[in-house]
């Protein structure tokens, strides 16, 4: 291999991994950034299995929160939401996982995703007005949360079990 190939794709790389962190600056402009913490109440949400409303905290004092916002017709979803379980299965005791169903026609729609995939994670109902509070514009949306309430990233689109453990810090 010579000098002048390996040059020629480390631009290509470098040109790849730009292209790559602007559409995600795009994709993740308008949602909530790390600025103002999240109020330190509880959202009321429907849960999935009860169909009660119960408060929903979305920090913890003692672990990091992730809040993942999906639609159960969204395809990126259906391949990403089994890596959300697994986290949730081997880190309950240092994160808390809060799932959120938005942009559903039906809760039987949600409820034949979460059994499709065999959940374990617990399914909170969104609507609307959640979806407006945390601005969401696109499927799967998640935020990571401090113990203080801070948001410290922001993503829209497909991760994998290893991306969530990193932006985690897992």
């Amino acid at each position: 291999m010579t000098i002048k190939k390996i040059v020629k794709w480390s631009a290509e790389l470098i040109i790849l991994i730009l292209f790559v962190w602007l559409f995600s600056e795009f994709q993740t402009r308008n949602m909530l950034s790390g600025e103002k913490a999240l109020p330190n109440k509880p959202l009321e949400l429907v849960n999935l299995d009860t169909h009660q409303i119960v408060p929903v905290d979305l920090y913890q004092h003692n672990k990091k929160t992730l809040i993942y916002f999906f639609a159960p017709w969204c395809n990126v979803c259906h391949l990403s939401i089994e890596n959300l379980d697994t986290l949730y299965l081997e880190h309950q005791a240092s994160l808390n996982i809060v799932l959120i169903a938005l942009s559903y026609q039906s809760s039987t729609e949600v409820e034949a995703f979460v059994k499709q995939h065999d959940l374990n994670v617990p399914v909170y109902l969104g609507n609307e007005a959640i979806r407006a509070q945390f601005k969401i514009t696109g499927f799967p949306s998640y935020y990571v949360v401090d113990q203080v309430g801070q948001i410290t990233y922001a993503s829209v689109g497909f991760t994998s079990e290893t991306g969530m453990k990193l932006r985690t810090w897992l």
